[in-house]
């Protein structure tokens, strides 16, 4: 009686453990944690290392998304290789969001409505090419998903990643942070 009493509890703990831990670990370790830098010794210096760690990973996005639309125009492409490559590109872009919310927080401390403006602008660009994995995803739950429409996501992210990239630069004067 105690050992079936035992498995009894030790399953309903086990069972506990299945539904607690993913959720658990998720707040430990949220998709897109922020890529790190350095703290500088004042608030502009360590905006200055955010705002070039975001420059560095909005390359590295866009890197991803050129290397997995190469992938993709190949015939051998298959649904499994999609699954991987994108769930890695999701990865690289939250990393960005996640950094560049860092930038967010830390310009109103230098206090400069031109770098709140230019900060906010930059945001809500990354925000409008979040829109640009949308009609994949939507193809990708229907099952109509074509390589085709991978490899134009894919140059489009590049492209508008570069943009955004730039304007970065030419905002890192309003930003506080001068390249």
């Amino acid at each position: 009686m105690t050992s079936s009493r035992t498995i009894f509890i030790l399953s309903g703990i086990v069972a506990i453990c299945v539904i607690v831990m993913p959720f658990a670990v998720a707040q430990l370790t949220p998709l897109g944690a922020p890529t790190s830098f350095v703290q500088g010794p004042t608030v502009r210096d360590t905006l200055r290392n955010a705002v070039q760690a975001a420059s560095d990973q909005s390359r590295l996005t866009a890197q991803t998304a050129v290397e997995m639309g190469r992938r993709a125009r190949s015939a051998g492409y298959q649904t499994q290789n999609f699954a991987a490559d994108y769930q890695n590109l999701q990865f690289q872009f939250q990393n960005l969001r996640a950094v560049f919310s860092q930038v967010v927080g830390l310009v109103p401390q230098i206090q400069s409505p031109s770098a709140s403006n230019s900060a906010a602008e930059l945001d809500a660009g990354l925000n409008i090419i979040a829109e640009v994995f949308g009609p994949v995803e939507q193809d990708y739950q229907a099952g109509t998903l074509s390589r085709d429409a991978i490899v134009r996501m894919c140059e489009v992210l590049d492209e508008a990643l570069q943009e955004w990239q730039k304007e970065l630069k030419k905002d890192s004067r309003r930003l506080g942070v001068i390249r």
